[in-house]
């Protein structure tokens, strides 16, 4: 009887460990890095771009240009209707899906790069609300779209940790390249 149950036992582990070797792993991604970005023409003014392999308490101490990016923006210029420049609210095309590009948002964050003209201009992170972890980076909270399908890219998780004088998402690079594509509101 022991030994029944022991093979029962064994049989159920080893069936767990391989359904769980078979799950996806968030992290991994089938994208292949960005190689340089200064050395080709500007293909999308703004963009956000996903940071590869990366925990977002860890890749705030990688310099910004020492980061891999995913090759494909998770979202640009294009995706764009408005981006309003006062609260940095983004106003997304009525048939974009940012909560689906996204396949896991881990409780640490989901560390991303906000691009202007081919120029990495800050780190940021995606959220869940569910998180009690604090983000001191910009930060988008990812719930489902609201009608209007808009973003906010809030100074820190919960609250505003940048001084206005030090916010990164108030850089020129990012108001001139959302201003040359009609984007911007000021």
């Amino acid at each position: 009887m022991k030994s029944f149950v022991l093979r029962k036992m064994l049989f159920l582990f080893l069936l767990i460990l391989v359904l769980a070797c078979s799950l996806e792993n968030p992290y991994k991604s089938n994208r292949i890095p960005v190689s340089s970005m200064k050395n080709h023409e500007v293909s999308n003014h703004f963009a956000i771009f996903l940071v590869k392999r990366e925990q977002t308490g860890n890749a705030i101490n990688i310099k910004i240009e020492d980061l891999q990016l995913e090759t494909q923006p998770v979202l640009t210029d294009k995706d764009l209707k408005i981006y309003k420049w006062k609260d940095h609210s983004l106003e997304l095309r009525k048939d974009f899906d940012l909560s689906g590009l996204l396949d896991y948002v881990p409780l640490s964050g989901l560390p991303f790069v906000v691009v202007a003209n081919d120029e990495r201009v800050y780190l940021g992170a995606f959220w869940t609300p569910i998180s009690s972890q604090t983000a001191p980076i910009p930060s988008v909270m990812v719930l489902p779209m609201s009608p209007q399908n808009t973003i906010h890219i809030i100074a820190g998780y919960p609250d505003k940790t940048t001084n206005s004088q030090s916010d990164p998402r108030s850089d020129q690079l990012i108001y001139d390249a959302l201003k040359s594509v009609g984007k911007l509101k000021e």
